[in-house]
């Protein structure tokens, strides 16, 4: 169990390096144009919020509206990927109003909510019973990869 607490630290360790180099990015262009942007400034960001419990998901959609919805960072898209026990929170039957609203919101947005196939395994959750807005992937942890290999930022709850 070791190693995913490696790659979170050396995830971690890398966007703390990004966000560094971002500032001096910025602070060694202060005397240019105003018109002129840096790359960080001329794309949005795309970031990946994985969570492991309900409660981090409520916190995952809450700070997934604020990335959409602010400028700094410009974000374009916010996904949220449920694992572990926080997929029974996505279930249509027990969902709290508050939460199906988010996630409506969210994938109105052009984000998604996604649910690790593994898991609604594990906890014995039908697929069917998953609010409709959800999407399914056979591995959380593959779909990660594979946005960070697109470019998303990810974070880890």
């Amino acid at each position: 169990m070791r190693h995913p607490r490696h790659l979170t630290l050396a995830l971690l360790t890398g966007t703390l390096l990004m966000v560094a180099g971002c500032a001096t990015t910025a602070s060694s262009t202060a005397g240019a144009s105003p018109t002129s942007a840096s790359p960080a400034e001329a794309a949005p960001s795309r970031t990946v919020l994985s969570v492991r419990t309900e409660r981090h998901l409520q916190v995952a959609l809450l700070t997934a509206h604020t990335l959409l919805e602010g400028d700094n960072p410009p974000t374009s898209r916010a996904d949220v990927v449920a694992c572990g026990p926080a997929v029974e929170a996505l279930v249509e039957a027990d969902i709290t109003p508050e939460l199906a609203t988010q996630i409506e919101r969210l994938t109105e947005r052009g984000s998604r909510v996604v649910a690790c196939g593994l898991s609604l395994e594990q906890f014995d959750v039908d697929v069917e019973a998953l609010h409709p807005e959800v999407t399914v992937v056979d591995n959380a942890f593959v779909e990660i990869f594979r946005l960070q290999r697109e470019g998303f930022l990810s974070i880890e709850l």
